[in-house]
């Protein structure tokens, strides 16, 4: 069977991103968009052979001795020469090469387009790539059938829905009665009670609809507690409103996606809205971190210049470093960004991404400072 570099290549995660960090010398990151015959790019291959040409130069030119450098180049060569890397892809390669690491990773939606010769890898571009690609769980919502997805970068499947835990009204309403009854009581001339209808089909259907969702919440909490990843709704607004009130999950990320599989919408094309929503989420963790920022920022224990935080990140002070989507400081062989990302992580310090449409206000580049 024949190997693909799609198929093959790891996806980032975050202990991949913390090895990266601690790299300290002859690092080359090479980042390739995606590639489609017929769409104007050029294959993996060409451009990698391209940019190892420039790489190479810079790599001599450094000081590294001569065999040092065919040494570290030799596996990126092979690479370039691997006819299965020249094939189409859907997704970009990050690519990372030091004395120590050699490293490809598949990053779904990575626009960057790049190669660099430099005493740390480029991490940043590829952390906020992950951060904004949230894992979450989605669930569409119609009152004939519920859906519940697992959503990671680039990937989909449906997940059953727990032992005991219905997946339509119809099932809902065979199995238990709904726990409420549209009726009154009025007192008669004897003293007795007389009852008399009050609700239509549409409240008794929508309070049934009601007792529904508060039993999926229910029923859902093991599985969503257990994975710990914000909760996305999909469907049309009243079912969406009734789920809403009655969820007890505390990472249910609002607005809800207004598409829903009645209305003809596929799968892919719910998940895919859904991640939009999600990128630009702020979950509460970032909330509490951003709120602890500007209690501490100009306390002496919160920054917000770049090179005084990146001389506080080298130093191991950093606890929470806060970036903003697509912020960038080039500076003379590298960036204050990606040198802070880079240090912070490589010191055990957290770092965090703020969506651009939510960030407001807030710098570029900021930190928490552990002292």
């Amino acid at each position: 069977m024949t190997t693909t570099y799609e198929t093959e290549a790891k996806l980032p995660n975050t202990e991949i991103l913390e090895a990266l960090a601690a790299a300290d010398r002859d690092c080359v990151t090479i980042c390739l968009g995606a590639h489609k015959g017929g769409a104007g790019t050029k294959p993996a291959s060409q451009r990698l052979h391209v940019a190892l040409a420039v790489l190479e130069k810079q790599a001599a030119g450094s000081g590294m001795n001569p065999a040092g450098v065919t040494e570290l180049f030799e596996p990126l060569r092979r690479l370039a020469a691997d006819a299965s890397f020249g094939a189409g892809h859907r997704d970009s390669f990050a690519i990372f090469r030091s004395p120590r690491v050699f490293e490809v990773l598949r990053m779904p939606g990575l626009p960057l387009e790049g190669a660099w010769f430099e005493q740390r890898f480029r991490i940043a571009p590829v952390l906020e790539r992950l951060a904004l690609r949230p894992e979450f769980h989605l669930l569409t919502l119609t009152r004939r059938r519920v859906h519940l997805f697992h959503v990671e970068l680039d990937e989909f499947v449906e997940v059953p829905l727990p032992p005991g835990v219905l997946g339509s009204l119809d099932e809902f309403n065979a199995f238990d009665a709904p726990d409420h009854t549209l009726r009154n009581m009025s007192s008669s001339g004897g003293g007795g009670k007389v009852a008399f209808g009050t609700g239509s089909e549409k409240e008794k259907e929508i309070l049934h609809f009601r007792d529904f969702c508060h039993a999926l919440d229910r029923g859902l909490h093991a599985t969503l507690n257990r994975a710990g990843s914000p909760l996305l709704l999909a469907g049309t607004g009243p079912e969406v409103a009734i789920y809403r009130d009655v969820c007890g999950y505390g990472k249910l990320v609002e607005p809800a996606v207004t598409l829903s599989p009645d209305g003809g919408w596929s799968d892919a094309a719910i998940v895919q809205r859904a991640r939009e929503i999600a990128a630009a989420w702020v979950s509460p963790d970032l909330t509490r971190v951003l709120a602890q920022f500007e209690r501490k920022n100009g306390t002496g224990h919160g920054l917000s210049e770049a090179i005084a935080i990146g001389a506080a990140a080298a130093g191991g002070r950093v606890a929470s470093l806060i970036v903003t989507e697509g912020a960038r400081m080039p500076k003379e062989n590298g960036d204050f960004i990606n040198d802070a990302v880079t240090d912070t992580l490589r010191l055990s310090g957290h770092v965090w991404i703020v969506p651009a449409a939510a960030a407001g206000e807030l710098p570029p580049l900021a930190a928490i400072l552990r002292y």
